[in-house]
């Protein structure tokens, strides 16, 4: 393995990227550099996964929702976009504040919920309504998670920003099927697949996980305690996962249930993939993308794609990019550069003005 200033200047890795990945080889002989790339270099490579002008699609979750609408996606069913001052649904009336959105829920008699900020955030601004009550000064909403949030408390919400962006979609709450609420004893679950665009223009499923989320919790997130676990793509079958308390490990079973996840196949898992090559054909300007899939009774439904990566826990799961082929693909269908061929030269312009500036120094004594 490379000395740690070499994986700093020339590879991109942080202190915390060296220590994980070394943690993570410590029964093996793995090269770090050999095997990963940094989640700097992953930065620097994503320009050339796909068109600027496309990402906006992917990170504004409303206008996700109209796009993949028009596109006959299955997706759960959108009311309404709850914004201060641009709010509407979708029978162009008002939806600005708290009491639009309870003139809303009186029309479509809704008793559940999910209100997502558009902007994401890794599941911290998803809330899942599953009761209402109605008070006569106002809704009362209670969330998965036994929060109680009034009339102000949605106003206040309005006021959080992900980015550039503000206001929450408001969305259908959809059961999960019952072999994965079984696992999660009730909790949230989606699946995530990996679709990667081939030349000439063949979008194909690569890789894919399934999250377990606590049993009340309202996301599925490995921070909030969720459990991961990849699935082998051909036969939609659950293999083993990793879950993060104190520190990650490798499990069979969900923790806080106690059922047994590794083995078990995924219902409808040929609509899964087909949802997910669906969804990445109707982008043509996205290469690689993450589609969250969340699967109900009927069947699986988009819930959102993801463009971005945090890259330990996919190299953690599915190998190092150098080692899986995944670079490999990137480099052969998307024509980008081999990552290290520029970062040697970075490496020697640091070192030229490193030795300018210390010859410098000497002449100025």
């Amino acid at each position: 393995m490379a000395n740690k200033f070499i994986l700093k200047n020339k590879y991109g890795f942080t202190d915390e990227e060296i220590s994980f990945y070394k943690d993570l080889n410590q029964d093996s002989h793995g090269i770090i550099e050999k095997r990963y790339i940094s989640q700097k270099r992953y930065s620097e490579l994503r320009k050339y996964l796909d068109e600027g002008s496309w990402r906006s699609i992917i990170h504004n979750k409303w206008i996700s929702s109209i796009y993949f609408a028009q596109c006959e996606v299955p997706q759960p069913k959108s009311f309404g976009l709850l914004h201060p001052l641009y709010g509407i649904d979708l029978q162009q009336k008002p939806l600005l504040n708290a009491k639009h959105l309870e003139n809303l829920i009186r029309e479509h008699e809704l008793e559940r919920f999910v209100l997502k900020h558009i902007g994401g955030g890794k599941g911290d601004s998803v809330l899942i309504v599953k009761k209402i009550e109605k008070k006569k000064d106002g809704f009362v909403y209670i969330t998965i998670n036994q929060k109680r949030l009034g009339g102000a408390d949605i106003n206040d919400l309005l006021s959080h920003r992900s980015g550039d962006l503000e206001g929450y979609k408001i969305e259908e709450f959809l059961d999960s099927h019952e072999s994965i609420s079984r696992i999660t004893g009730g909790g949230a679950s989606s699946m995530r697949i990996y679709t990667f665009r081939e030349k000439p223009n063949k979008t194909i499923a690569k890789l894919g996980f399934i999250r377990f989320g606590l049993p009340r919790g309202a996301t599925d997130h490995l921070t909030n305690g969720a459990t991961y676990a990849t699935i082998d793509l051909c036969q939609g079958s659950i293999k083993e996962g990793i879950s993060k308390v104190n520190r990650i490990i490798k499990v069979k079973s969900h923790q806080p249930t106690g059922e047994i996840f590794m083995g078990k196949i995924i219902p409808y898992w040929d609509n899964v993939v087909q949802l997910a090559e669906q969804a990445a054909r109707s982008c043509p300007g996205l290469n690689w993308v993450g589609w969250d899939i969340v699967l109900s009774k009927g069947g699986p439904y988009l819930i959102e794609g993801n463009v971005g990566m945090e890259l330990s826990s996919f190299q953690q799961s599915f190998g190092g990019l150098k080692e899986n082929g995944i670079l490999d693909d990137w480099i052969k269908h998307l024509d980008i550069p081999v990552a290290e061929e520029k970062n040697v030269g970075e490496l020697d312009s640091w070192k030229t003005k490193y030795v300018r500036h210390a010859v410098s120094k000497i002449f100025k004594r």
